[in-house]
């Protein structure tokens, strides 16, 4: 796959939805100042202002962008199906923007007063507008380096996306400041860099917040700076939470979903303990889109250690109905399941969870003390805090939760090596070249 960074391009990925991928179509937009130096700008406003907002395709030359019939016919099913996302991408070579498509739209039907909404030059020649919903700062080209960002425009295009990358991003300001920018290396490079493309994208801007809060709380005194570890350890807590519902929530949701006949079977089997039995009841929550994960460690360590028993025994009630293609699959993706919950035992997840929620209960209390503590003693609940966060997200497995819950997502290792295995490396290496 070829891309040409000055035009107006359709390009396709695989996607990773429920368990299977999919050949998905996305859409390519470059800009220029000349075209409108504010676009973006102009788009988050409206989306800030109405949710929506319509933008028109075209070429950098002014024309209107081609789509053929049955690019547009393709690109319209698509859009139909609401457990997929459809990306537009909008580029200019310093900052590259993506944005959730809703729709695609011919301009005979659209109505004038949206395609009035930006004064763009030769936006009234455009054939054909996209509606988006959302957006987010994909990178920044903060350094003046092209090529770099073009590069990882290119991953970004041809990876296998391997879940939904919005969560209304433009209603939490997800855009990379040149702090968030420096973060986010920091956490790539140096503590993540044998998975960070693992982590998923709302996990990895929890990280990225939470530490900037953090590096920030060192110019901060007394309660500010309390605030703001406190602030940075709910960060943390929440990208826990968001990828152990990547880990173990989703899948399975996704296993029941994709198959009709499944599902039913599984609902017939909980029917009859679903009132008494809270795991249960969550499933069912999950499968009815009532509730969108789990967010409470507690709740998560209760879901997982019934989680088990229920999997076997739902088993064993359809064993006798293998006759079908579907039900094999899903035995398989069963087994995988239960795999990964006695990973979560015997690699010491469940001890750290279980931390992480203790550490969760201190932070609570010393905020609910917060007016009446005596400043020294504010000042060593904040030392304690910031030498925790220190730890808990750092390289080391042994504290850090995200290397053991990554290598069950990722089925691979991805801690680094120690000081002494990479100082050994360094000289086992292919010797450098020389000029």
């Amino acid at each position: 796959m070829s891309f040409d960074f000055n035009k107006f391009q359709i390009f396709q990925r695989y996607t990773k939805v429920l368990n299977k991928s999919e050949l998905l179509t996305h859409l390519y937009l470059p800009w220029t100042e000349e075209i409108d130096l504010e676009l973006m700008f102009k788009v988050k406003k409206q989306l800030r202002s109405t949710g929506v907002c319509y933008i028109p395709l075209l070429e950098l030359s002014g024309d209107s962008a081609n789509i053929n019939d049955d690019q547009f016919a393709k690109l319209k099913n698509q859009l139909k199906l609401n457990y997929f996302e459809t990306h537009l991408v909008m580029n200019n070579q310093k900052v590259v923007h993506i944005l959730k498509v809703d729709d695609i739209l011919a301009t005979n039907n659209l109505d004038e007063k949206i395609s009035n909404e930006f004064q763009i030059p030769n936006a009234s020649v455009a054939n054909f507008w996209v509606k988006v919903s959302d957006l987010y700062v994909l990178d920044v080209d903060y350094l003046g380096v092209k090529d770099d960002i073009n590069n990882k425009l290119v991953r970004f295009m041809q990876e296998e996306q391997q879940r939904v990358l919005f969560q209304k991003w433009i209603k939490t300001d997800r855009q990379l400041t040149y702090d968030y920018f420096m973060r986010s290396c920091e956490l790539e490079e140096s503590i993540y860099p044998m998975c960070w493309q693992g982590i998923s994208s709302k996990s990895k801007h929890l990280l990225i917040h939470g530490e900037t809060l953090r590096k920030e709380a060192v110019s901060l005194r007394d309660s500010q700076k309390w605030k703001a570890l406190q602030e940075a350890f709910e960060s943390y807590k929440n990208a826990v939470m968001w990828e152990l519902n990547e880990t173990y929530v989703f899948p399975l949701i996704d296993s029941l979903l994709r198959y009709e006949n499944c599902l039913k079977e599984w609902r017939s089997f909980a029917s009859s303990q679903i009132e008494k039995d809270s795991t249960l009841k969550l499933i069912e929550e999950l499968l009815s889109k009532k509730t969108d994960s789990i967010d409470n460690f507690n709740c998560f360590l209760t879901f997982v250690k019934d989680l088990k028993s229920h999997l076997f025994s739902f088993k064993r009630e359809f064993t006798n109905k293998l006759f079908s293609e579907e039900f094999l699959i899903l035995e398989k993706c069963l087994e995988k399941h239960e795999q990964r919950i006695e990973a979560f035992k015997y690699q010491g997840l469940c001890e750290k969870v279980d931390m992480l929620s203790q550490l969760e209960l201190w932070v609570g209390q010393v905020k609910k003390d917060l007016i009446r503590l005596e400043p020294m003693a504010l000042k060593n609940c904040t030392l304690k805090l910031g030498h925790i966060l220190s730890l808990i997200n750092t390289s080391s497995q042994d504290n850090n939760i995200f290397f053991s819950l990554l290598e069950i997502k990722l089925e691979r290792s991805c801690s680094c090596l120690d000081l002494n295995d990479e100082v050994k490396a360094l000289f086992e290496a292919p010797k450098l070249k020389v000029s």
